[in-house]
């Protein structure tokens, strides 16, 4: 929302506003599915901070690591709404050849030893990401999927 505004406290209040997100995203289908039927979609997430901005749309609606990246390249002209999430928690992957399990494990246990040595809390603090979601965006260790 724009920096200030403070008409959305919950989904509800996002029913009757124009939404806008990257058409064909999860958020697309998830903002649907809160009843918000007033969908500005775009190609890109800067387009609907832009719109936003300038008061074409009242919100705008993907994954919180964007908004927060957002708020900090708007120097304050935008701000994500506090705890407001809907929609299901996403993973993230790599991809590799399908079957290739010795690479599978591989990639497991590099990524178990980027979080478990300190790099990801390092890398994650070195690469501006938003400090208010460093303890929840960080992977357990304990529960990669398996190969």
């Amino acid at each position: 929302m724009r920096a200030g505004d403070k008409r959305i406290q919950s989904t509800d209040d996002l029913q009757p506003m124009s939404v806008c997100t990257v058409a064909g995203t999860t958020s697309e289908e998830q903002l649907g599915e809160q009843g918000v039927t007033r969908l500005t979609l775009l190609d890109g997430f800067q387009e609907c901070v832009d719109r936003l901005k300038a008061r074409q749309v009242d919100a705008v609606s993907t994954d919180l690591l964007i908004l927060y990246g957002f708020v900090r390249a708007e120097a304050g002209a935008v701000e994500v709404v506090p705890d407001l999430s809907f929609g299901k928690s996403e993973e993230y992957g790599i991809g590799f050849k399908r079957g290739d399990m010795a690479m599978c494990k591989l990639l497991t246990e590099s990524i178990r030893t980027f979080i478990n040595s300190g790099t990801w809390r390092t890398y994650y603090r070195n690469h501006d990401f938003p400090p208010e979601l460093e303890d929840a965006s960080r992977p357990d260790p304990r529960n990669l999927d398996p190969c």
